[in-house]
């Protein structure tokens, strides 16, 4: 308790509002993990840090982070281990461009690489749990502090396409997040939900409920990794499809 009083109080609320536009928005799964287009308006979501790769030259194990770049502002979601720095600099990234750290949970597997990036870093804002909903900018919050027994924070971007959501653990429930952002939403549909769903011990007849509820939120896009687990990843791509 007194330890989560003192990570509150380390949570920097105070954020720079920026200017976020999507002209075009697309999202295509290349060799590397790179979500992204060519267009200088889109969005681009690379995963720095995951327990497998595409890319044999990155760094992997357990754990996840993620970078979102296209805005004025550049957002790292997540550090679970100093291998993500590795990573950036395999992937020509300089940590010290990133504006804002949002950590999803309090679990070493997200949190691990603060310190060494806080070290290279030391301007980015940073949003903790727990907190309230937060704007990051423009079209960029978080779903703020949901869950009972561990509290995570998820992203929620707004694009021209619908809303992209990133995810860490999804402690709370894949499906929960999902609706929490409509509920802030709601004239929005969901384009792309993203990150560790928390699936990788659940049974089939479980993942197959889950993979219906989301299709019932007409989620159109997922990319699941990190905590999801092969089998829930199998049914997702046979739902959902590969791209």
């Amino acid at each position: 308790m007194k330890k989560n009083k003192q990570q509150q109080n380390s949570v920097v609320g105070s954020l720079i509002s920026i200017v976020f536009a999507f002209i075009i928005f697309s999202i295509v799964l290349t060799n590397a993990p790179v979500w992204a287009q060519d267009n200088k308006n889109d969005l681009v979501i690379t995963t720095l840090f995951d327990s497998k790769s595409s890319n044999k030259d990155l760094k992997t194990g357990w754990g996840f982070s993620c970078l979102i770049q296209g805005t004025e502002k550049t957002i790292l979601f997540d550090i679970g281990s100093d291998d993500a720095i590795i990573n950036m600099d395999k992937l020509r990234i300089n940590p010290a461009s990133i504006d804002v750290l949002v950590i999803s949970h309090d679990h070493f597997d997200h949190t691990v690489g603060m310190p060494a990036f806080l070290k290279i870093n030391k301007k980015a804002k940073t949003i903790f749990v727990p907190c309230d909903s937060v704007k990051i900018c423009n079209n960029v919050f978080t779903t703020g502090a949901m869950g009972t027994d561990i509290k995570e924070n998820a992203l929620i971007i707004k694009t021209a396409k619908g809303l992209v959501v990133i995810t860490g653990c999804a402690h709370p429930g894949i499906v929960e997040i999902v609706q929490k952002a409509k509920q802030m939403f709601p004239k929005d549909e969901v384009y792309l939900v993203m990150g560790g769903f928390h699936l990788s011990m659940e049974r089939e007849i479980i993942v197959q409920m889950i993979v219906s509820d989301l299709k019932k939120e007409n989620v159109r896009k997922i990319a699941p990794s990190h905590c999801t687990g092969d089998l829930a990843e199998s049914l997702f791509k046979e739902a959902f499809g590969a791209d």
